[in-house]
């Protein structure tokens, strides 16, 4: 071999070996981050804590990840932030490699961790794609439940993208299904019931312990109902409690049984719109009639007009939804007013809303055809923050002409809050037209 062949051939050779030795377990990395974490000064710390994440992003290693597993049980100095936790960096970072040969170290330094980082660990056997991570989680939930232990936060969404094992996780995580836990778990049950991923029969036998899960939310939400005036809805203890009995009367609708369908029509009484959606939508579910009146007034509100069809639409009814509705304008009003219901926008629906202008603009067969945009100009009362701004303009759409009327809006619904006084009508639909050019160019840049 020629001088200088040889040479590049070591050199290749030598730089192979060293980041060879650098990623190995006992190549040393992994060993000086955890040094690091145990410093006493902080500023190391922290900086060791961002080499975590970084090394963490670009891949571990064999057996770095379990070498975290291990460390992360151990004694570590108060992080400079009160939410920050270094055993749960650790069992972060080693979840992003979340291979088989991870449970049995999971299962081994589970009952050594603090709660947060169990939490992360529970995210970890989560994401694990074989059986015996889920049978895994299920076992050490069990153990802290039947030794009277705090029960950590199950943040359950990975599991609701893929359904993987739900016959392993439920119904056994309904016995956990409390407190702060009891969202997340029954938003993967009702996922797991949606898809058809659960034995019937077995989840038939489910029904008592679902009502008994019910009962507290019903009272809370029906105290919250006996309150005076027309606020009550949007007062802030108000909104929790009106999320998780929302869930829970879309779980009833798979439930049909008689108590169960008691539940559901003392709900269709109640004063909350939100709620009596989701109860008609389980009525019909599990066989029983909503009256047509009780349907209009539903979907005479638009923050819950399009979930209501939507709903329907699942449950192949969308013939009863009422015809007064079921045009492109209310489909577009209920997207603005669900838009501006969020919590980073307004918070609640606006206490008047008007359509001023329908915007459309053909964008080739390639894209769809013709599109609208409806602007629209909205305003709330005192005491509510944007009271100051008077009427203000917001945009809800595009909806596809061809597909009208249709609730679908194809990512473009937004309001900047401007005064609707500070541009005339031309001059909002121009500053629309350019941030929805700016959005188009970004969705074909991706």
């Amino acid at each position: 071999m020629p001088t200088r062949l040889l040479l590049v051939a070591v050199v290749a050779a030598i730089s192979g070996g060293a980041a060879a030795i650098e990623r190995s377990p006992a190549g040393g990395r992994i060993d000086r981050l955890l040094r690091d974490l145990q410093s006493r000064d902080g500023s190391v710390v922290e900086r060791a804590a961002k080499e975590l994440e970084r090394v963490a992003q670009e891949g571990l290693a064999a057996g770095e990840a379990e070498r975290l597993l291990r460390a992360a049980p151990g004694s570590f100095a108060k992080r400079k932030l009160e939410a920050q936790s270094t055993p749960a960096d650790l069992v972060r970072a080693a979840a992003r490699r979340p291979a088989k040969a991870l449970v049995p170290v999971v299962a081994e330094v589970f009952p050594r961790l603090p709660s947060v980082a169990q939490t992360e660990a529970l995210q970890l056997l989560m994401a694990v794609e074989d059986r015996s991570g889920a049978e895994t989680l299920v076992r050490l939930v069990g153990d802290l439940r039947a030794a009277g232990k705090p029960i950590p936060e199950l943040r359950t969404a990975v599991l609701r993208k893929s359904m993987r094992h739900a016959d392993v996780y439920f119904p056994a995580l309904l016995d956990v299904a409390t407190d702060a836990n009891r969202f997340d778990v029954y938003a993967t049950f009702l996922s797991a019931l949606e898809a058809g991923a659960l034995d019937p029969q077995r989840v038939a036998r489910e029904s008592r312990r679902v009502l008994a899960a019910w009962a507290p939310v019903r009272d809370a939400a029906r105290a919250a109902q006996a309150r005076g005036g027309a606020e009550w809805t949007w007062q802030e203890d108000y909104q929790e409690v009106r999320e998780t009995a929302g869930l829970l009367l879309d779980v009833l609708g798979y439930f049909p049984t008689r108590p169960v369908r008691i539940e559901l029509h003392d709900a269709l009484a109640m004063r909350d719109p939100k709620l009596r959606c989701f109860a008609a939508a389980s009525l019909l579910r599990v066989g029983e009639r909503v009256a047509p009146a009780a349907m209009e007034e539903i979907a005479a509100g638009p923050e819950q007009r399009n979930v209501l069809y939507g709903l329907l639409e699942r449950l192949d009814k969308a013939s009863l939804f009422p015809s007064r509705w079921r045009t492109q304008e209310a489909f577009a009003e209920s997207e603005m007013v669900v838009w501006l219901v969020y919590p980073t926008e307004l918070g609640r629906p606006p206490h008047e809303i008007e359509l001023m202008r329908v915007i459309s603009e053909d964008l080739g067969s390639s894209r769809g055809g013709v599109h609208d945009w409806y602007l629209f100009r909205f305003r709330t009362r005192e005491p509510h923050w944007a009271a100051k701004n008077g009427w203000m303009a917001g945009i809800a759409g595009p909806f596809r002409r061809s597909d009208a009327p249709s609730p679908t809006a194809h990512g473009d619904t937004f309001s900047q809050f401007e005064k609707w006084d500070s541009k005339t009508p031309d001059e909002h639909v121009r500053a629309v037209r350019e941030q929805v050019e700016k959005a188009w160019k970004k969705r074909a840049e991706r």
